[in-house]
């Protein structure tokens, strides 16, 4: 993508890019649906549910003015701390975490909790934060916190996930109206192609930087109550975001093709 995770960008200033959920959320906010915690677990419910849902975003897309040539993805999202272990949710409190602007959900999870810090913070802000001890706690894929360094300040990973970061490769529709029809569906059909290719070679790497991650940090798995404790945290999580953040009818198609 145009960066694991890529900073607030503004639809309207380019022609075609890829972006992370962060852009593609001012387009259609709904899209972040994906990014539910405890919702997908796995590549596999991801595909299905996104794959499924399709006939619903891209005409969203498409009235605000862009059309979804491909879609990618980030990363698996893991929680890392600097300094301790976090099983359970309140092991969170009284720590300093970040969340990006923008970002209804981890928010969400962190006033859940109680007793949390929750710092908003641009990208490039994330790593001097962890250098200077401002924040303590990030929650994001591997392949992310490795090449954006942020791994280097932290040391304890848990190995549960916690949700995955989304992202897709969009383009002007009224650009793309301005091609001749030979150039549009050459454009589409390439986008397609390396949307698939983009996605295959993201999960690789970031299944690999999670790897290394894990060979160099303190790993720890969750035990099934402290897994429960967190099912449970996600779920009222997703409930609180319904209607409030979420449009109900969006909301329950995700839950639906996630099962």
């Amino acid at each position: 993508m145009r960066s694991p995770w890529s900073a607030r960008c503004a639809p309207a200033s380019f022609d075609g890019a890829a972006i992370t959920a962060t852009g593609l959320a001012q387009i259609y906010k709904h899209v972040l649906v994906l990014q539910m915690p405890g919702l997908f677990p796995t590549w596999e419910k991801l595909d299905n549910a996104r794959n499924a849902m399709r006939p619903k975003f891209d005409p969203e897309f498409e009235a605000a003015g862009f059309k979804i040539i491909g879609w990618g993805d980030v990363g698996i999202a893991h929680m890392m701390t600097k300094g301790f272990e976090v099983r359970h949710p309140a092991d969170l409190k009284h720590k300093n975490t970040f969340f990006l602007a923008g970002d209804p959900i981890e928010p969400m999870v962190y006033s859940l909790i109680g007793d949390v810090t929750p710092v908003q913070l641009t990208v490039p802000e994330v790593l001097p934060a962890l250098t200077s001890n401002k924040i303590n706690v990030v929650n994001a894929p591997a392949l992310a916190a490795e090449q954006l360094q942020w791994a280097s300040r932290l040391d304890h990973l848990n190995t549960a996930p916690s949700g995955i970061g989304i992202g897709a490769l969009i383009f002007s529709s009224a650009k793309l109206k301005e091609l001749p029809a030979d150039a549009q569906a050459a454009l589409i059909e390439t986008g397609k192609v390396a949307g698939e290719a983009l996605t295959i070679r993201i999960r690789k790497e970031d299944g690999a930087a999670y790897g290394r991650l894990k060979a160099r940090m303190t790993a720890y798995e969750p035990n099934d109550a402290e897994q429960a404790e967190w099912k449970d945290l996600f779920q009222k999580t997703r409930q609180r975001l319904k209607g409030a953040h979420f449009k109900p009818e969006v909301f329950d198609e995700a839950e639906k093709n996630a099962k």
